[in-house]
């Protein structure tokens, strides 16, 4: 993978984010000589670059807190999903709906599955309560035969995930697992942006 978009982490532009970027981010905020700040260290996108963002890639790295995903140069989203506030037994999984293709149609079926960790309970968003059921560790299934209407949902969605075990640093999504399927009468698979 390439962390050459800007907020990515990769301080020091060596194709991975390790501590390196962390000190890196250090060294430049307090001015050593050799350091210079860069548009990859805001990595927890509050519009600084300071210690709190060292301190963030350390934790990306120990495990305590997941991978920021990329965002577009005008600071949206560019995954359908993403991954935000991680406490000790849950993560939000937070689904950016504009980024669901065609816009106009209505969600049917949504399968997501995640790779490392192991899932007690997803707690879905108002938009998602008819007809959600969980289907082993790590991975729920929503359906609804009504479908639900995109263009009346707001811009991001999000889902709490209760666990009772997880892998920070390597949490991902399957790709090849996570589909969405419009509610019409044959359904046809959404485009999701990963």
């Amino acid at each position: 993978m390439s962390y050459s978009y800007p907020n990515s982490g990769d301080a020091n532009q060596d194709g991975v984010i390790d501590i390196g970027d962390a000190a890196y981010i250090a060294s430049a905020v307090v001015g050593l000589p050799g350091f210079t700040l860069n548009q990859y260290m805001d990595i927890n996108n509050d519009g600084l670059v300071d210690i709190g963002d060292a301190a963030y890639i350390a934790q990306v790295v120990v495990g305590l807190k997941p991978m920021p995903q990329p965002l577009d140069p005008s600071g949206n989203p560019t995954t359908t999903f993403e991954f935000m506030n991680q406490t000790s037994n849950s993560i939000d999984l937070v689904l950016n709906t504009e980024l669901i293709t065609p816009t106009d149609a209505n969600l049917g079926a949504m399968e997501l599955k995640l790779d490392n960790i192991t899932m007690i309970e997803v707690v879905p968003p108002a938009q998602f309560t008819s007809g959600v059921y969980k289907t082993g560790a790590n991975k729920f299934v929503f359906v609804n035969s009504g479908g639900v209407d995109l263009d009346t949902l707001p811009s991001q969605l999000v889902f709490q995930i209760n666990f009772s075990d997880i892998d920070v640093g390597t949490l991902a999504i399957d790709e090849t697992e996570t589909k969405m399927w419009d509610n019409s009468f044959e359904p046809q698979e959404m485009v999701l942006a990963f």
